[in-house]
């Protein structure tokens, strides 16, 4: 049984404000650590080479994709999509 306290609400505001968070920290990003390469091993090869690459991947793209995991998921439950 799902989990009465996650309402589309709930977890649409605990994503709006994470990203409000990585926003501002991205804002005040220092330009040359921004141009270093990224620490991630897994991207490695891809195009994402740069702590700014990974940084702008952050808050576009990869948002989006666990968003959607999460929209697919409630409605496997039975739960209304978040969009």
């Amino acid at each position: 049984m799902p989990d009465s306290n996650l309402t589309r609400e709930t977890l649409i505001e605990a994503n709006f404000s994470a990203y409000e968070m990585l926003r501002t920290l991205a804002a005040d990003a220092d330009t040359a650590t921004m141009a270093e390469p990224h620490p991630v091993e897994l991207l490695n090869g891809t195009a994402i080479e740069t702590n700014g690459q990974l940084l702008a991947h952050m808050l576009t793209s990869h948002v989006g994709f666990h968003l959607a995991q999460l929209s697919s998921c409630r409605r496997e439950r039975g739960i209304a999509a978040l969009f």
